[in-house]
C-alpha cells in the first residue's frame, strides 16, 4: 500500500508541474503586429499633421522640415497579452505525452520497489534459514553428557556415634560429538516431609571434592563418588523413612561448537530393594541448558 500511495504522489506531482508550465502561443506574434500596426497609424497620423500657416494656401506642397513632427505611440502598458498566451494547449500532442510518460514512469517505479521488496524479503527467509539449519545441526551433533547414579543408589553406613550415606554416578557423553567436562557435583538434601522442595536445588560443594577435568568422547564415561554425613546415630534417620533424602547435582561441560552446558540431576530416596533413588519430576531440577556468562568456573 505504501508503494502505492509514493506512486500516486509521484503522478500527481508530475501532473500539477505539467498544469502550473504556460505554454508559449503565437502572443509574440500578435504583440508585433500590433507594434506594427501602431506604427502605421503612427505614420498615417503624421501625413494627416501639417503646420497651420496664417494665410489660407490652395496649392499643397511638402511640409518644411524645420517644423518637428510629434509620433505618436501607444504606451506598452497598454498593449495586453493574447488572452490564451498562460493556459494549458490539451490540443496538444506533446502535452498528452508528457503525462503519459510520467504514468508510465510512475508505473515502472512502483514495479521496481515491489521486485526490490521481494528481492529483500526472499534474501531475509533465506538467511533465517540457514541460521535455523545451522542451529539445528549444533543441536543434532553437539555433546550431551548426563549423570546417572549407579544402583542400588544410596548406600548407607552408621558406627556406634553416627550416620552415612554414599552414592556414586556416571557421567557419560551421549551426544555425537565430544566434551570436556570442568565439574561435577553432589549434594544431599535432608529435611523433614512437612518442608517442601525447593524451588531451586540448593547444590553445595562437599568438603574436599575434587573438580573433574575430563575429556570424552562420545560413549565413554567416568564415575564419581560422594560420601555425605548423615547426623548422630539418635538422630532421625532417612532409611526408615524418618526424614527426606534427595540427592541434588549438575555437571559442567564444553562442547565442540565452544558452548557451555550445565546439566541436571535429581533423585529422591525410597527404601526398596534394587533402585532406590527415584526422578524428582519437579521443573528446574533434571535438565540440560545452556550455561549464562559466568555460570560455572571454567570461564578465565
Amino acid at each position: 500500500m505504501s508503494y502505492l500511495k509514493t506512486s500516486l504522489s509521484l503522478v500527481l506531482t508530475l501532473g500539477v508541474l505539467l498544469l502550473s508550465k504556460p505554454v508559449e502561443s503565437n502572443g509574440s506574434i500578435s504583440q508585433g503586429t500590433e507594434k506594427t500596426g501602431t506604427t502605421s497609424g503612427s505614420a498615417n497620423k503624421q501625413e494627416k499633421i501639417k503646420p497651420e500657416s496664417p494665410t489660407t494656401q490652395t496649392q499643397h506642397g511638402p511640409s518644411s522640415p524645420s517644423e518637428p513632427i510629434t509620433p505618436i505611440t501607444k504606451p506598452a502598458s497598454q498593449i495586453s497579452p493574447p488572452a490564451n498566451s498562460t493556459g494549458m494547449n490539451w490540443g496538444s500532442i506533446p502535452d498528452w505525452g508528457l503525462l503519459a510518460t510520467a504514468i508510465i514512469t510512475a508505473w515502472l517505479a512502483l514495479r521496481s520497489l515491489n521486485i526490490i521488496r521481494i528481492q529483500a524479503d526472499a534474501g531475509t527467509n533465506a538467511a533465517n534459514a540457514a541460521l535455523a539449519t545451522a542451529k539445528s545441526l549444533i543441536t543434532s551433533e553437539r555433546a550431551y553428557v548426563k549423570m546417572s547414579h549407579v544402583e542400588p543408589g544410596v548406600v548407607f553406613g552408621e558406627n556406634p556415634t553416627v550416620r552415612w550415606c554414599e552414592v556414586t554416578v556416571r557421567v557419560e557423553n551421549g551426544g555425537r560429538t565430544p566434551a570436556k567436562v570442568t565439574d561435577a557435583r553432589l549434594t544431599a538434601w535432608v529435611r523433614d516431609w512437612e518442608e517442601p522442595l525447593p524451588r531451586t536445588p540448593d547444590i553445595r560443594e562437599q568438603s574436599g571434592d575434587s573438580v573433574p577435568n575430563a575429556f570424552l568422547l562420545p560413549g565413554e564415561y567416568f564415575f564419581v563418588t560422594r560420601n555425605f554425613p548423615l547426623g548422630k546415630i539418635d538422630r532421625p534417620n532417612p532409611r526408615t523413612g524418618d526424614v527426606r533424602l534427595c540427592i541434588f547435582g549438575f555437571i559442567d561441560y564444553i562442547d565442540a561448537f565452544e558452548q557451555r552446558h550445565r546439566a541436571g540431576y535429581a533423585r529422591e530416596f525410597r527404601d526398596e530393594r534394587g533402585n532406590n533413588l527415584f526422578f524428582v519430576d519437579r521443573p528446574g531440577y533434571n535438565y540440560d541448558r545452556q550455561r549464562q556468562p559466568g555460570e560455572g568456573n571454567d570461564w578465565n
